[in-house]
């Protein structure tokens, strides 16, 4: 029997935590023990007190509302540690896994073998289009050049990165990859894992077809006020990413253009006011 740690971590939405709970726990197969790790960040609307109510067999650690997605995964990852788990499941919250995808996900893990992480993708619950999954690199020297990549029917496909909604990681893989990096706050620690997987020689899949609904999240309009944001791209986090996976030579160009453009677009905003000219929207 496999022996898989799920790693969560959540912050006020306590219905929408409830209903990943419902639709990840009510199809686990008969040949997996499946131990869940939560990590509840600073939670005020009782998604700790609900979830243990429900599902008294998750395991909870608590947080102070700081760490965000990043951390409270590696948070999550950390205490799992302690146990001896042949593989670790990330599962954004906010996903809602349809019927039957956790027994076929866990199908293809067995297939991809010990040193392969899997990916799997989602799609919008309106639209049916593909949300979050996985990327493949477009330029050798700039890691911000991602296209995302639609998932092959019946086979899995290598891919360079992903969105970490839900990935399957091997326990023999974190031998070489160690686990995300508490040095990015919420994003950008998956895309870093990816990229870092690829490069301890553990293969990056991209599993068939879709797993689950969940709708794409717009994230900050990245002005000026809002990028150096936790949920943008703060400085510390993005120079350490940048830096990392961007060309030798050319790192100080990719960290310093989203803020270039950023601080342009505000440029541009504010000399359109002066001008008489409507914002847009308004």
């Amino acid at each position: 029997m496999k022996r898989i740690a799920v790693l969560i971590t959540c912050h006020n939405r306590r219905e929408v935590t409830l209903r990943c709970f419902e639709a990840l726990l009510s199809q686990v197969p008969d040949s997996t023990d499946l131990a869940v790790f939560l990590t509840d960040d600073g939670s005020t609307d009782g998604t700790a007190e609900a979830v243990t109510e429900h599902y008294p067999e998750v395991r909870i650690i608590d947080a102070d509302g700081s760490l965000f997605w990043c951390r409270g995964m590696e948070r999550a990852w950390t205490a799992a540690l302690a146990g001896d788990y042949d593989g670790y499941l990330w599962l954004n919250d906010d996903v809602a896994l349809s019927d039957g995808a956790l027994g076929r996900f866990l199908d293809f893990v067995e297939k991809v073998g010990e040193l392969a992480l899997l990916v799997g993708s989602m799609h919008d619950p309106e639209t049916n289009e593909m949300t979050y999954g996985g990327f493949r690199r477009t330029s050798r020297w700039l890691p911000t050049r991602l296209e995302q990549v639609v998932p092959h029917d019946s086979s899995p496909l290598a891919i360079d990165t992903f969105n970490g909604n839900l990935v399957h990681v091997p326990a023999r893989a974190v031998d070489r990859i160690g686990i995300l990096d508490p040095t990015f706050s919420h994003a950008l620690g998956d895309l870093d894992f990816g990229f870092r997987a690829a490069k301890s020689g553990v293969s990056v899949l991209l599993a068939p077809r879709t797993y689950g609904a969940c709708r794409r999240n717009e994230g900050s309009s990245h002005g000026l006020r809002t990028i150096f944001a936790r949920k943008g791209l703060p400085i510390h986090d993005w120079f350490v990413f940048s830096r990392r996976h961007s060309m030798i030579g050319l790192w100080p160009f990719v960290f310093l253009g989203p803020y270039v453009r950023a601080a342009l677009r505000e440029l541009g905003g504010s000399v359109g006011i002066l001008r008489g000219e409507r914002p847009r929207g308004v």
